[in-house]
């Protein structure tokens, strides 16, 4: 297991390879809290085991249509960049905070990649500048799992139309 430093860094993991590495964090803010913002790690094209801080940290997901990743974000507000390239085989734990899936331009989410994934709070659109149409699709299931049975939609286009199918159960609510 390779500990990576805290120091708001981005690394790449390499392709061809499983890799292991553990995101470190400190208190630099020396408030007693470690909710820094720490390493932003890009996952490499194989099966990668990464394992989050207290901190604010950060994955991009890459292409990889049977990865096997397991990504364990731990404490804090966590986020992962270009969410719509998950595989359904791909285990993803937000943990503990407000935690993130974040979606690139012109992408429809749809929740067969989100089939393992857990603890996530927001799904966070970009700005649709091609049609300026997005659709969300979300299972009971992919809601329910979120820290508190809620999940929010946020959009980044003041001009993009929103659509949303999700047949949800009454104890999950989405926003």
């Amino acid at each position: 297991t390779l500990i990576l430093g805290d120091t708001s860094s981005s690394y790449t993991l390499g392709n061809g390879q499983a890799n292991r590495v553990t995101i470190g964090v400190s208190d630099t803010a020396s408030d007693g809290v470690a909710n820094d913002a720490s390493a932003s790690v890009t996952l490499g094209t194989n099966d990668d085991i990464v394992t989050g801080s207290g901190g604010q940290d950060t994955v991009v997901a890459v292409t990889d249509t049977d990865a096997a990743d397991n990504v364990n974000l731990g404490a804090g507000n966590d986020t992962v960049t270009a969410a719509n390239l998950i595989a359904a085989t791909a285990t993803f734990v937000g943990g503990a905070g407000n935690d993130t899936l974040s979606y690139a331009d012109d992408i429809d989410v749809v929740s067969t990649g989100l089939t393992l994934t857990s603890g996530f709070d927001t799904i966070a659109l970009a700005d649709d500048t091609n049609d300026g149409a997005i659709s969300v699709t979300l299972t009971d299931a992919v809601v329910g799992s979120s820290d508190s049975d809620t999940m929010t939609i946020s959009a980044a286009g003041a001009n993009d139309t929103v659509t949303v199918n999700a047949n949800l159960a009454a104890a999950n609510t989405l926003i």
